[in-house]
């Protein structure tokens, strides 16, 4: 079950980077939320997932365009909540070009989510996202700047070898 307290908004844990971001992840089903993280500090939910722990391998971070070329693999994708399904077993984000990708859970989720979302998950053969877990920035204080993020994306796979812990492709 993934969990949070959606209503309180992190209520009674400490924020990152002032506040940029909600400290807290919701992670995949069985596995507890973890708390009290400092802004860039890696977080990890306590059980494995069954088809391999995304979380110990690198990650390249990726737009709605390259979920094609990541078919199968680990990936971290950014985005805006868009849309919600009615089952809560799937939602919409919308990169910073507007480029929609779909995000499939095993579980409902057990909250309102909103605004701009963090999935780390494995890119399917439908070239969507099956989310084993997601990190909700609070923009409260600032506005995360979305098409900002993706000239970023653009760059890291435009120049992998500056960077690189960027984008990993298997050649």
């Amino acid at each position: 079950m993934m969990t949070s307290g959606r209503g309180s908004l992190g209520a009674g844990l400490p924020s990152a980077a002032a506040g940029d971001w909600q400290a807290k992840r919701k992670s995949r089903p069985g596995a507890s939320p973890v708390a009290g993280v400092t802004a860039g500090a890696p977080v990890r939910a306590g059980k494995r997932a069954a088809m391999g722990d995304v979380h110990d391998v690198p990650r390249p971070r990726i737009a709605t365009g390259h979920l094609a070329q990541y078919i199968g693999q680990p990936v971290c994708f950014v985005g805006r909540v868009e849309k919600i399904h009615p089952t809560g077993k799937l939602f919409v984000l919308s990169d910073g070009e507007g480029k929609h990708t779909t995000v499939e859970l095993s579980e409902p989720l057990d909250e309102e989510i909103s605004g701009v979302l963090e999935v780390v998950g494995r890119v399917t053969n439908q070239a969507t996202i099956m989310c084993m877990s997601y990190v909700q920035f609070r923009e409260d204080k600032s506005p995360f700047d979305l098409e900002l993020y993706n000239e970023a994306i653009k760059i890291i796979h435009e120049f992998p070898e500056y960077f690189p812990f960027g984008p990993m492709r298997n050649n």
